[in-house]
């Protein structure tokens, strides 16, 4: 007649094995390999570049304008490897991260910035309907957010100067010194001189 063995008394192999095993320690989340290696976040606009990494779009765009800037040959972020500056868009990998969210598969500091990545989008689109509809204290809010890249904006210097320009055509007289206050793109006002050089906005 045989009896169970105690669980105490279990093989040191099994023991070892539930200890010692990292799969049964930690299971790897599905998001781990989506999140950006510039933001450390999920990514909004996820594309993937030809290092096969998927980043948030402004940011690797910003990524490539910074090392033209330098001067620089065009390299992956993360492997340091040459490429070019081509960029896949990917809407399947954007609804996988929206289905991860939804069934509660990606939690803590991840989770948290997605959700106030959602907020600062709603806001975005607030703040974007109310500028198109001509608002132009709104335009100049705009602008400032894309200009520091604030607020759910990607810093993005061309819509910044295209939306200070629409401020300014619709009336505002202020937009020059807006953008002397942001100090981030001294060369908007740059652009203003040359393009309105009648103008009396004092900058």
């Amino acid at each position: 007649m045989s009896a169970e063995m105690p669980a105490d008394k279990r093989p040191r192999e099994a023991q070892a094995d539930a200890t010692n095993n990292p799969n049964k320690r930690h299971k790897k989340n599905p998001a781990d390999d989506l999140i950006c290696p510039i933001t450390r976040e999920l990514p909004w606009s996820p594309f993937i570049a030809l290092d096969g990494r998927t980043y948030e779009e402004s940011a690797i765009r910003n990524y490539f304008k910074r090392q033209r800037g330098r001067g620089a040959s065009i390299r992956s972020p993360i492997t340091n490897e040459p490429m070019g500056e081509t960029l896949i868009p990917t809407p399947h990998i954007r609804s996988f991260i929206e289905t991860l969210v939804e069934n509660g598969t990606t939690q803590g500091d991840v989770l948290e910035a997605w959700n106030i990545k959602v907020n600062q989008m709603k806001e975005k689109g607030k703040w974007l309907q109310k500028a198109n509809a001509g608002k132009v204290n709104v335009m100049l809010i705009v602008a400032i957010n894309y200009s520091k890249g604030t607020d759910g904006f990607e810093y993005d210097s061309t819509k910044a100067y295209n939306w200070y320009k629409k401020a300014h055509d619709a009336g505002t007289k202020s937009w020059g010194r807006t953008i002397e206050r942001t100090g981030r793109d001294k060369i908007i006002a740059t652009w203003h001189y040359v393009h309105h050089p009648g103008c009396n906005c004092r900058i």
